[in-house]
């Protein structure tokens, strides 16, 4: 039992990233400062970047950095918030 235990922690932390993009529907900022919220309150994030720029929601991106970063914890997250606020979000890329 301990060792199986041991082995899915040590898996989950190959799976861990250093930066973590989200594609987020953001429309506002007040979008943007909800997800900002919610990543901030995870340990190992160290910086978040959202980019509201691109004419297209579905084309705007979070950035995520840290050390140890979980994307799937924080998809979960995100994706808590999207579905109360009628957004939507997805995983883009992890490294």
């Amino acid at each position: 039992l301990a060792q199986a235990f041991f082995r899915r922690r040590i898996a989950k932390v190959y799976t861990m990233s250093s930066k973590v993009i989200f594609n987020a529907g953001m429309t506002c900022d007040g979008c943007s400062g909800a997800i900002t919220r919610i990543l901030k309150k995870i340990p190992a994030v160290e910086d978040i970047k959202c980019d509201l720029e691109p004419e297209k929601v579905e084309d705007r991106t979070v950035t995520v950095t840290g050390a140890g970063l979980d994307a799937d914890d924080m998809l979960a997250k995100l994706e808590k918030w999207a579905a109360a606020a009628g957004k939507t979000v997805s995983l883009k890329s992890k490294e």
